[in-house]
């Protein structure tokens, strides 16, 4: 690429290039192309090409910085191209996050590339995953630029990046499948049941509520701020409340990652989620005709020995031991879904739960958000448009689990009201004025 920079005194033309491992230089205007220095896999530029660059009244040339941006790369062991990995972090041309890398598909070419990365054979990364996980990532808008500070192991690198946006790999004895602990839609799309008489040795604990964090600070780099700092800063109301207003925080750096406060917001939110409440965790030995069972996936225990009667709880499998064949047990540890709570009976059915964020509203020419007539919830149906995205443990079935934003179409007539919904409970209209001035 040729810019050209112009000032009084200093100027020419700057050829960059991007550091892709198979550029070649350009023979216009570059009397060392014949000598074959195409410095691949780096990024460099060439001042002067076609002719002198003018340094203008100083010793040397002033310091440029460049902002280069390099999507991940699709190449397979063989030179082919998984064409169907996406490679941006956004289908929108205009979101921040198009020009950031998909963060699955910088796990593909870190695992695949034989030059700086583990150069795993391909034909070992079960695609199917890659494709589904790599379209989360692009449908949910989030995506990931890394600013290299310090050299570091590839196993750190990858660990980073999986850590950071709850990636997860199971090796199923034929490949590696890639799992997003964020999509309900991989972990919550098939649900295995087990009963008291398919399990053994089950064991239960929960932690205190003062191991819990309920506030994450998080600093990043925001690119719309001219690349500069930024924090990010989400609580959860409801475990301050239950610890008698005491706030704990957890202070976390996304600065070599996330470059957008959206990013950086849910990508908090998630930790907060996972932290906020003292999520249960369960052990127990099953059979291996319930090998199936992978870390990550989700299943419910229905379990008929509590002083209440049958419970059914939801729980995700985080590791699992005896594979090895020692014996003919598989050790299960587990811990609560944070999407799905438990409930007080035999459920053997459930909804798939949805991520949503929040949606743009665009056509700002709808005469009829205005005024409109309340009416109870009985009279017509409300349909979701969205929720936010929240930590199932309620305290005690006392605290608001979840607001949502609502819209009740009658004939012609649009009006938008906010529900709150409590655990055990049925929604309850926030009564008030309809009137929508601002969104």
């Amino acid at each position: 690429m040729d810019l050209t920079l112009d000032a009084e005194f200093e100027g020419g033309t700057v050829r960059v290039y991007r550091g892709s491992s198979t550029q070649s230089r350009s023979a216009t205007g570059d009397p060392y192309q014949t000598l074959g220095m195409n410095y691949r896999n780096v990024c460099w530029a060439l001042y002067g090409a076609g002719a002198a660059y003018k340094m203008g009244r100083n010793a040397s040339p002033k310091s440029h910085s460049w902002i280069i941006y390099r999507l991940p790369s699709q190449l397979r062991t063989d030179a082919t191209t998984f064409s169907a990995l996406v490679q941006r972090g956004s289908a929108s041309s205009s979101h921040v996050n198009y020009t950031a890398a998909n963060p699955v598909a910088i796990i593909w070419e870190a695992l695949v590339n034989d030059t700086w990365g583990a150069g795993i054979d391909s034909a070992f990364l079960d695609e199917t995953t890659f494709q589904a996980e790599s379209e989360f990532f692009r449908d949910e808008n989030i995506g990931a630029n890394f600013i290299a500070g310090e050299q570091e192991s590839i196993e750190d690198f990858i660990g980073a990046v999986m850590q950071q946006f709850k990636l997860i790999m199971v090796w199923d004895n034929l490949s590696y499948k890639i799992k997003c602990l964020m999509n309900p839609a991989t972990t919550h799309g098939t649900i295995n049941t087990l009963r008291k008489s398919e399990i053994d040795g089950l064991s239960f604990n929960r932690p205190d509520w003062n191991t819990v964090i309920n506030e994450v600070r998080a600093e990043f780099i925001d690119a719309e701020r001219g690349w500069r700092g930024n924090v990010v800063d989400v609580k959860d109301m409801g475990s301050i409340a239950q610890q008698g207003g005491v706030v704990t925080t957890n202070r976390v750096s996304l600065t070599a990652k996330v470059t957008d406060f959206n990013t950086a917001r849910r990508l908090a939110t998630r930790i907060l989620n996972d932290s906020a409440y003292p999520l249960g965790s369960i052990t127990f030995k099953v059979n291996r005709f319930k090998s199936q069972i992978e870390v990550g996936d989700v299943f419910r225990l229905v379990w008929d020995e509590f002083n209440s009667g049958t419970v059914t709880g939801y729980w995700m499998v985080v590791s699992r031991k005896g594979d090895d064949g020692a014996d003919d047990a598989i050790e299960i540890q587990a811990v609560e879904d944070i999407f799905i709570p438990a409930v007080g009976s035999e459920e053997l059915s459930v909804t798939t739960p949805v991520v949503q964020g929040w949606n743009e509203i665009t056509d700002t020419t709808l005469t009829q958000v205005g005024l409109a007539t309340d009416v109870p919830l009985d009279e017509a149906e409300l349909t979701p448009i969205k929720a936010f995205e929240f930590p199932p443990m309620a305290t005690q079935g006392q605290r608001a689990q979840v607001v949502l934003l609502a819209q009740r179409t009658s004939s012609s007539v649009l009006s938008i009201q906010y529900n709150t919904n409590r655990r055990n409970k049925s929604p309850l209209a926030v009564r008030g004025s309809s009137r929508v001035s601002r969104l």
